[in-house]
């Protein structure tokens, strides 16, 4: 399953994406809610 993950912390963004990650989930990490908007309305 493919996440969007939208966190502003840096920090722990990165600590959900490596859990995600060992769970086998595919996460795609964005840092503010204009780039999460703008990364859903985007053909990925």
């Amino acid at each position: 399953m493919r996440l969007l993950l939208a966190e502003d912390e840096r920090g722990f963004s990165d600590a959900l994406v490596a859990i995600l990650e060992h769970n086998n989930y595919t996460v795609d990490a964005v840092y503010d809610g204009e780039d999460a908007y703008a990364y859903g309305l985007a053909d990925n």
